[in-house]
């Protein structure tokens, strides 16, 4: 249980890190096009579970990246983090598991890998500690 504590209040560490910025130019509107895609989406956003069987889960039993949309993630992802929040606050869950509240806001673009990543853990939560999730799809929650 020792392990819970350390892993919940270290579940989530959003780190922002600045990508390099391509500083060719070229004169086609394609490259510009890119490049101005590119300078958007410079935040990276990184979901960090400090469990050692979180990364085995994520290879082993989660469905591949490709069974989901990032649209659908995100979706369920608002969903399954108001859920978790308010079990956060709530005295009826098991404290070892429901420490901290997770900060994630929904018009924020984190990108496909955070959002998979952040689905992953709810399914990971699900299966190694036995807890239900209302957002979680039923196929994810019989792995």
């Amino acid at each position: 249980m020792k392990n819970i504590f350390v892993f919940l209040f270290f579940l989530f560490i959003f780190s922002y890190t600045t990508a390099q910025k391509d500083d060719k130019k070229s004169d086609t509107s394609v490259s510009r096009k890119e490049k101005k895609i590119e300078e958007e989406n410079d935040e990276e956003w990184e979901v960090v579970v400090f469990d050692g069987q979180y990364e085995s889960f994520i290879s082993s039993r989660a469905l591949p990246r490709n069974q989901y949309s990032e649209s659908t993630l995100k979706m369920r992802n608002q969903q399954l983090v108001q859920e978790w929040n308010s079990r956060v606050i709530s005295s009826n869950y098991n404290r070892d598991i429901y420490e901290s509240q997770i900060e994630y806001d929904s018009n924020e673009k984190y990108g496909f890998e955070f959002e998979y990543r952040l689905y992953q853990f709810f399914a990971f939560v699900s299966w190694k500690f036995g807890e239900k999730f209302i957002g979680l799809s039923q196929r994810d929650f019989n792995r």
